[in-house]
């Protein structure tokens, strides 16, 4: 199965932390607070709530209640519909039994889903991050002018300035003459794809995606891009910011190239090889999923094994930003040293000491309310600032880790984190676009302007 057969590639990890939980409960899996989100989005793509819930709608369907099971369709999304279904489920033979107050639990998803491995840690971490980044397999951004100066309200309008008017819609009106301003809070992306987020840019990890893609099945990009679409993609899988910059630009100044563009990738995603590929590629310790290292090293520091929460709360945190390794390190050593001889701080503290002491230059606020989700479940809400409060609910409308059902309590299973090893290897070098690349894009599109300023 796609989502047990992905490793983390995190050769930090120590061989004492991969030990799988040897007690046995009717663990909670999915679920969500009362007073929290409504939903809980995972892939639409195979993974496990899809999959609980394309067993869960057959079995309503055997049991004549066909409107629970519509209400249940296999969407990745565990919301009202889900919670419903498993309700109504107990009301059939062989589910009497169960008892679930619209929770996914451990027996529930064995009963349903027979000889299937149950969603392990990294599948429930998963879930979480793929909810907070708001994006799935199928989901193409163009980062080109994606921003509103300081003071505007944000919209693709206020994005580019044109010559005695704004932009309307696309580009289908304008000739690129017109153009005379572009904006833009990150200048080294143009393209971000999936559920972590992967960009084509800087860090070239769209590029290195395809690129293993294609080596993996030659007929991939053919057939879900269409054979002068996967040529184009084919070119810039060598190529490296800026040259990256002018070979996209003239896709994203037209309207159909961009429609094929978003086909294409929808078309892809359906790909089990090319979800593999993807996931695999960005668990790379090269990649920036590979900051894991930094933060188990961190707890290595504090000789301590993190538990399947803190794995959870380090991809969250990895596929989002990049921590110094330098302000782990000072962090530990002033945990360690505000514990003097006594015990030191829970885990839920340690991560709420990152969450404080270590965020992003920008997004703090957003990063912040992210981080609280995986501290949260232990401490009451007097114990939270103002500011933790009101970030988690701005951001996540009170989501909780417990919702995926990551616990301290458990450590992550071996079989999550084990090291890949991705050949051939890519490179990618050129970075200077060609004199015909930077003629079909406009100068201020090329060079887009700081909205802050």
């Amino acid at each position: 199965m796609f989502w047990h057969n992905i490793a983390l590639a995190v050769t930090t990890i120590s061989a004492s932390l991969l030990i799988a939980p040897v007690a046995k409960a009717d663990r909670v899996l999915y679920d969500l607070p009362p007073d929290g989100p409504r939903t809980l989005n995972g892939t639409k793509f195979d993974g496990p709530i899809f999959r609980f819930q394309t067993a869960l709608s057959k079995s309503l369907k055997a049991c004549g209640k066909n409107r629970a099971a519509a209400r249940a369709r296999p969407d990745g999304i565990y919301g009202a519909g889900t919670r419903n279904g498993i309700r109504a489920l107990q009301d059939c033979e062989g589910f009497r039994n169960v008892i679930s107050n619209g929770a996914i639990t451990e027996s529930l998803y064995e009963k349903l889903l027979p000889g299937e491995a149950l969603p392990s840690s990294f599948d429930r971490a998963m879930t979480l991050t793929l909810h907070l980044e708001g994006t799935d397999f199928d989901e193409p951004e163009f980062n080109f002018c994606q921003s509103s100066p300081k003071g505007e309200i944000s919209s693709p309008e206020n994005s580019v300035r044109v010559k005695g008017r704004r932009k309307a819609g696309l580009f289908a009106d304008l000739t690129t003459s017109e153009i005379v301003a572009c904006f833009s809070n990150d200048r080294r992306s143009y393209l971000t794809w999936g559920p972590f987020g992967a960009t084509a840019g800087h860090g070239a990890e769209v590029q290195r995606i395809l690129f293993f893609i294609d080596q993996a099945d030659k007929t991939l990009l053919n057939d879900a891009f269409g054979e002068a679409t996967a040529k184009v993609l084919r070119s810039i899988i060598s190529l490296r910011k800026r040259a990256v910059q002018a070979r996209l630009c003239p896709i994203y100044l037209n309207e159909a190239s961009t429609s094929a563009l978003r086909a294409g990738f929808a078309n892809l995603a359906k790909s089990d090889i090319a979800r593999s590929i993807f996931i695999r590629v960005f668990l790379h310790p090269e990649m920036p999923a590979g900051r894991i290292g930094e933060y188990t090293a961190m707890y290595d520091r504090l000789g301590i094994e993190p538990s399947e929460l803190d794995i959870a709360f380090f991809l969250d945190r990895a596929v989002h930003m990049g921590p110094r390794r330098e302000d782990l390190v000072n962090l530990a050593d002033q945990i360690r040293i505000d514990a003097g001889n006594g015990p030191l701080p829970s885990h839920a503290e340690i991560r709420r000491s990152i969450a404080q002491q270590i965020r992003p230059s920008n997004q703090r606020r957003d990063r912040l309310g992210r981080d609280v989700v995986y501290y949260v479940d232990s401490y009451i809400p007097d114990q939270l600032s103002r500011d933790e409060q009101e970030a988690w609910q701005e951001r996540t409308s009170g989501l909780k880790a417990s919702s995926a059902g990551l616990s301290d309590d458990w450590q992550p299973q071996i079989e999550d984190f084990q090291p890949i090893d991705i050949s051939p290897t890519y490179t990618g070098n050129r970075t200077t676009p060609t004199a015909e690349e930077l003629a079909a894009c406009p100068g201020p599109i090329m060079s887009p302007r700081n909205p802050t300023r």
